[in-house]
């Protein structure tokens, strides 16, 4: 290719002879050989496989026909790279390719054109592959010249001895079966190289697949970890502005004068389910002392914009005993969370479900005790709503603040 691939010709070819006691034969199988690991090698790209190969090649050893064979290798693996992939899709491996071919050989193939030129001199050079195809068409040229010689002599011979029984137009239809004949081998050749470079364009896109397969999984996780680490960043800062917010009411509160509120206790009930933070359904429990009546406000529409079809109404149930109610809870839940709140009384009997449940904390409501994941038994609801009857409404407040 150049004058550094000329000087590597010439010493393997005397180092061959000389240093080495295996012959060219054996080292150029164990090049064919080392090729076909490279080419075979599962995952490595084209730049590995230079590398690869070169290392693992005793240039100095190798004879001018071992050499040629080698070099043309290695050139084919970086043409079929631009030929199938092309440089503007994978600039990394484009260059990688590049500063192989520099360092090693001092040379850089040119794919639009096919050529590959010399960083010394700046000019274009003739590849070994070039000069095998070169040599090929010069054999192939010289055989068919010869072929057609033979042939034109055998037909003279023929024609010769046969003068008497073809005519013109019996030996033109020989011309034409003979070439047909040749037609065909040409496509069954044209169709065996077509295979060969389909497999080995599905190998290699394979390979690509695996790869890109790996690198997707490895984009989504660090996606996903990055995704979770802002969200428990804005969760952080949105705790921080509520405790900043609750600062400032707390100081604001402080100079307002306490009030007292009328209030009665109310049982809050929510079933719980896989989904976390949403339960199946809930409801709200007091005793309404006009009509001595337990009322049931509830519903079972989910706390999450889950775009499901169903909307679920809000319902109100009143039974006339606890021990009814109790027999009705028993048999509507089975892993509850309860909380017994001291509710603004003038609030609880007109409001609806929704209106309860969006009530603020200040000046409406306050927790009184409550359990999470409770198996409450029958007497255990019974003794829930016995209080709620049992607290004398019209005497008991608590402080607004």
């Amino acid at each position: 290719m150049h004058l550094k691939v000329r000087l590597r010709i010439q010493s393997s070819a005397i180092r061959a002879t000389t240093q080495n006691p295996m012959t060219s034969t054996q080292l150029y199988d164990q090049a064919c050989i080392a090729a076909k690991k490279a080419s075979t090698r599962p995952g490595l790209s084209v730049p590995d496989q230079l590398y690869w190969y070169n290392s693992r090649t005793n240039w100095e050893s190798l004879g001018r026909k071992e050499f040629r064979s080698a070099m043309i290798h290695l050139e084919t693996i970086t043409a079929q790279f631009y030929n199938d992939y092309g440089e503007r899709l994978y600039p990394e491996r484009s260059a990688a390719i590049k500063k192989f071919w520099a360092d090693e050989w001092g040379c850089e193939y040119l794919p639009a054109s096919g050529r590959w030129l010399n960083l010394y001199t700046n000019e274009t050079i003739e590849s070994e592959t070039e000069k095998a195809a070169k040599k090929a068409a010069k054999k192939a040229a010289k055989k068919a010249l010869k072929a057609k010689k033979a042939a034109k002599k055998a037909l003279k011979a023929k024609k010769a001895a046969q003068t008497a029984q073809y005519n013109d137009e019996e030996e033109e239809l020989y011309a034409q079966a003979a070439l047909q004949t040749q037609q065909q081998q040409q496509q069954q050749q044209q169709q065996q190289q077509q295979q060969q470079q389909h497999q080995q364009q599905a190998l290699e896109q394979s390979y690509y697949d695996d790869w890109y397969d790996a690198e997707e999984e490895a984009y989504a996780e660090a996606y996903a970890q990055a995704r979770e680490k802002a969200q428990q960043q804005e969760a952080q800062a949105y705790l921080k502005e509520k405790e900043e917010e609750a600062e400032e009411e707390a100081e604001e509160e402080e100079e307002e004068p306490l009030s007292r509120v009328a209030c009665q206790p109310v049982l809050y009930i929510e079933e719980q389910t896989d989904v976390k933070g949403d339960p199946d359904w809930r409801a709200y429990i007091y005793y309404d002392a006009r009509i001595r009546r337990y009322v049931l406000k509830g519903t079972r529409r989910s706390l999450r914009a889950t775009g499901k079809k169903t909307r679920y109404p809000e319902v109100k149930l009143c039974f006339r005993s606890s021990r009814e109610l109790a027999r009705y809870l028993c048999l509507s839940t089975e892993k509850v969370n309860l909380t017994v709140f001291a509710m603004a009384g003038a609030t609880v009997k007109d409001a609806t479900f929704a209106e309860l449940y969006a009530l603020p904390v200040r000046g409406y409501k306050t927790e009184l005790f409550g359990y999470d994941n409770a198996r409450p038994s029958y007497y255990t609801f019974v003794d829930y709503l016995r209080t709620l009857s049992d607290v004398d409404a019209d005497h008991s407040t608590f402080a607004a603040f």
